[in-house]
């Protein structure tokens, strides 16, 4: 049976977890980082060796977040700060592959002067979506991935694989086999995807979720 301080310290392990994906999605980078060390001590002090792991992770990411964003040089948070069409594009970029937040990267990317990723920025805002367009969607991500050096093609490639699982699932509500066949080669033809694992915690000692990029799981340990 932990005692009263050990559950103390894995309850603010367990807050911690939440708090440094926070501080990322404010682009607070720095205080990322700060969080994530500090991370780092209360595992070891509560005797947490696997969320040690996660959160020597959590740090890696951060630093890593806060050096690309500072080789950018823009204040996102200051509304008077007028962003070129060049800084758009490296903005974009960073939101959608480096911290996988396409909903913060797309309209910078619409910004920006590379005119296919302003076509498939134009495509992911359109209002009116089909299986075709989804698909299209999958094979627009699929073909910049593949303009790209083998090292940095995964998230382009886990975006293709998106919009091609959602175009495969709407096929198999209303449309042909061999739409469905040719929509299930594209994704076997991706690599596997490597899902980043954003948040980890326990609850009372029994329940741990899981929150990746791109899914969440609940398990209990009996």
């Amino acid at each position: 049976m932990r005692n009263k301080s050990t559950k103390t310290l894995a309850t603010n392990v367990n807050s911690g977890m939440w708090l440094v994906p926070e501080l990322i999605a404010n682009d607070r980078y720095k205080e990322a980082v700060d969080a994530a060390t500090a991370l780092k001590g209360g595992c070891q002090k509560a005797r947490m060796p696997k969320f040690l792991v996660l959160a020597a992770n959590h740090e890696k990411r951060a630093k890593s977040l806060l050096k690309d964003f500072s080789r950018i040089g823009v204040k996102t948070n200051d509304p008077n700060v007028e962003v070129n069409e060049a800084k758009s594009a490296q903005l974009g970029k960073f939101y959608c592959f480096n911290v996988a937040d396409w909903g913060r990267g797309i309209p910078w990317l619409l910004k920006s002067k590379d005119t296919l990723l302003v076509r498939l920025a134009k495509m992911e805002t359109a209002t009116l979506k089909t299986a075709e367009t989804y698909a299209q969607l999958g094979d627009g991500w699929a073909a910049y991935a593949r303009s790209l050096s083998r090292l940095q093609r995964a998230p382009a490639e886990q975006r293709a694989r998106h919009w091609y699982t959602i175009a495969y699932r709407t096929h198999r509500s209303n449309g042909s086999s061999l739409v469905r066949q040719t929509i299930a080669r594209k994704l076997e033809d991706l690599p596997a995807p490597t899902a980043a694992i954003y948040v980890r915690g326990v609850m009372d000692d029994t329940d741990t979720f899981t929150i990746y990029s791109d899914r969440a799981t609940w398990s209990r340990q009996l």
